[in-house]
């Protein structure tokens, strides 16, 4: 692995790409974080409202992008689909438990570390920002404290100002990335603690070196500064970087000499050696496997398996390819505090969600990015609406110096309805009091106001219904169904993010399962029978296979859709009822399945309705046959394998019984040898004959 002294060159080098690369997707982020927060700009127009700050108003700032983005998580968080991990063997029913316990095995995982609720704020940064990042570890590493003696993982949504990335990465969820890391904050002593560090070991530099600190200078070095800063410098707190990378190794394939070994002797000596070459685990679907056809040699086992095959006077012509091998390291200032091999070969730990992706600007954006102008526009002109309504309130009055005797309390009591105004004489009737003319009200700002309003909804393709503002108080399941369609056909990009990270993610989880259920054996958890009855099973590494195939489940359906599945069979159920059809409770068991209740409370009911049903005789007639008939089948194909395998065991035996023949017949033939040596040896010594020859 690379030594401590690169490993801190190399990442100054990528930290400073990143802080100068990324800094146009922060600042974006930051600004659509404002806006969300409703707390963006503040209104400083000097023609209304004149220069000096006492005569300057606040914008009215109604927050209308919120909703929004509130809306379009929570429709996220209930449309959120998981993954199901599906065993890659050929024994069907060894196949379905081992898939069921370890997608019992997986749901227990991320609800024991929130995974639902951590995507959930991974989710509004998307929507906000462009950007939603989670990390994953697990408490076996350094850098966090367990609550469990065999360890546990750990999942967190990463803001994502506080990470970096390679900024040349455009595909959807930085999958391009060539590194990646987060940046932790720790009080000094509990950094001490968890790193095993002293004060020292970190770096104290500039606590304003921010993101907006740091600029591009195409003409000289990568930007104005760099650093490992204190985050805060009055609570003494350091910030420690995880920093991931990859890097490129040889591999190497070779076809497994035991499959042309015919010899016993060689061959069982060849599997000792082979078996002899260590399974290093972290190298995942590279793991050395002296049982399979094409032997995977990592580079650090290629010197070991060549001097087997040398041993055995076996040509060693390997394949020669490459592969990517990901790394960890925990480093703060010039001091590396831990640095390993990444625990899931998969990829980094940092999974990104991106939204949208801006190839002028080379920056994700998320929905808020084309509210912002709507959202800008509407609060400026309501603002200048209601300027011209408290300016016209009181009205303008123009008059002449000598209509006055007091012109201060002229002007103090001209606009109190109240009060009487105390004028010169001939004043009113010369005219020397005039009001001025009023605008019109109607200046435009309405118009701007309900455009912009309006906006809102189309810019972002979302309607108003889409969060609950239903028009006439009632929406139909089939209404909502189609608007959901229109919602996810808008929004694609976001959901494939999304999909594109939930295959990602539990990919990755696998490695971390099964390192946690190595450090767990034999403990319990708690999971699901088919029957939805919950049970406790033994976490054990014999229920790990070595490849899994990862698909996504069906989106889930809304309360609405499930409401009107549950109506539409209790209709279908009474219709048949009253037809007098016996199977009508068959469709109100399956109307039971939609129901908002407790699955132990849908079993009970199932099973009453169940008990109360009527077979009919010709259904069961026509099951029986079909039994029959499967069971023929299985006779035959029983009576074809014991066929097949009885043959093949004469076949075994007729070999051996020859074998053990010749075996004989060479026992024999020595033995004839034996005997012949030992005759012609007693002729010659009894009469003292030399080279006689004695045919017997």
């Amino acid at each position: 692995m690379i030594s401590d002294k690169d490993l801190v060159k190399q990442f100054q080098k990528h930290y400073g790409i990143s802080k100068s690369g990324c800094k146009n997707q922060w600042r974006h982020i930051q600004e659509c974080q404002a806006f969300y927060a409703g707390d963006y700009m503040n209104y400083k127009e000097e023609y209304a409202f004149g220069r000096g700050s006492s005569r300057r108003v606040k914008e009215v700032q109604f927050n209308r992008v919120k909703p929004y983005v509130n809306s379009m998580v929570g429709f996220a968080a209930q449309m959120r689909r998981k993954p199901d991990y599906q065993a890659a063997m050929e024994n069907l029913e060894e196949q379905q438990a081992l898939t069921d316990y370890l997608n019992g095995y997986s749901d227990y995982i991320r609800d024991n570390c929130n995974a639902v609720h951590m995507e959930t704020l991974q989710d509004k940064d998307l929507f906000i920002g462009g950007i939603g990042i989670t990390d994953t570890a697990i408490t076996l590493k350094m850098g966090e404290a367990t609550r469990t003696p065999s360890g546990e993982i750990l999942e967190d949504r990463v803001d994502p100002l506080h990470a970096g990335w390679d900024p040349s990465a455009s595909m959807p969820n930085k999958l391009d990335s060539k590194w990646v890391y987060r940046a932790k904050d720790y009080d000094t002593e509990e950094a001490m603690e968890l790193l095993d560090a002293e004060e020292e070991d970190f770096e104290f530099v500039n606590p304003d070196d921010d993101v907006n600190n740091f600029e591009f200078n195409p003409y000289g070095g990568i930007q104005d500064k760099i650093g490992f800063e204190y985050a805060d410098s009055n609570r003494q707190q350091v910030r420690v970087y995880f920093y991931q990378w990859y890097g490129i190794e040889k591999f190497y394939r070779a076809q497994n000499p035991l499959l042309k070994t015919k010899s016993p002797e060689v061959f069982e000596a060849l599997v000792r050696a082979l078996e002899s070459v260590g399974r290093e685990t972290e190298d995942e679907m590279f793991m050395f496997d002296p049982t399979a056809e094409m032997l995977i040699i990592t580079k650090s086992k290629r010197s070991q398996v060549k001097g087997i095959f040398d041993a055995f006077n076996i040509p060693f012509n390997p394949i020669t390819d490459k592969r990517r091998v990901y790394y960890t390291a925990a480093l703060s200032g010039d001091k590396v505090f831990q640095k390993y091999k990444s625990v899931s070969q998969q990829g980094f730990s940092l999974k990104f969600k991106t939204g949208d992706y801006d190839s002028k600007n080379k920056i994700h954006t998320g929905v808020v990015a084309s509210m912002r102008d709507p959202q800008r526009y509407y609060n400026k002109s309501l603002t200048e609406l209601l300027l011209i309504i408290a300016s016209n309130a009181r009205g303008g009055v123009m008059y002449e110096e000598s209509a006055v005797d007091n012109i201060q309390e002229f002007e103090a009591s001209w606009a109190m309805f109240n009060s009487a105004t105390r004028v010169a004489d001939g004043a009113i009737s010369g005219g020397k009091i005039q009001p001025k003319a009023l605008p019109h009200l109607n200046t435009g700002y309405e118009g701007i106001v309900q455009e912009s309003s309006q906006a809102l909804s189309k810019v972002t393709g979302v309607d108003d219904s889409f969060f609950g503002a239903i028009a006439g108080g009632n929406e139909t399941a089939m209404l909502q169904r189609q608007r959901i369609k229109q919602a996810t056909t808008t929004l694609a990009c976001y959901f494939d993010a999304i999909e594109l990270y939930t295959k990602e993610q539990a990919r990755m989880m696998l490695s971390f399962m099964r390192l946690l259920a190595e450090s767990s054996e034999g403990q319990m958890f708690r999971t699901f029978d088919p029957n939805g009855k919950a049970v406790f099973e033994r976490i054990s590494l014999d229920y790990f296979v070595d490849e899994y195939v990862i698909t996504i489940g069906e989106m889930p359906e809304t309360p609405a859709q499930k409401e009107y599945y549950t109506q539409t069979l209790i209709q279908m159920g009474q219709s048949m009822q009253t037809i007098g059809d016996p199977r009508y409770t068959q469709m109100y068991a399956a109307a039971v399945d939609h129901m908002p209740l407790p699955e132990r409370d849908k079993n009970k009911i199932k099973q009453i309705l169940v008990g109360e049903q009527q077979i009919d005789p010709q259904l069961v007639k026509q099951m029986q046959e079909k039994i029959q008939q499967l069971e023929g089948e299985q006779s035959q194909l029983i009576s074809s394998k014991m066929m097949a395998d009885i043959q093949k065991t004469n076949a075994d035996t007729q070999e051996k019984i020859v074998s053990a023949q010749k075996k004989a017949a060479e026992i024999e033939g020595v033995g004839e040898d034996t005997e012949k040596k030992a005759i012609e040896n007693d002729i010659m010594a009894a009469k003292n004959y030399r080279d006689v020859n004695v045919t017997i």
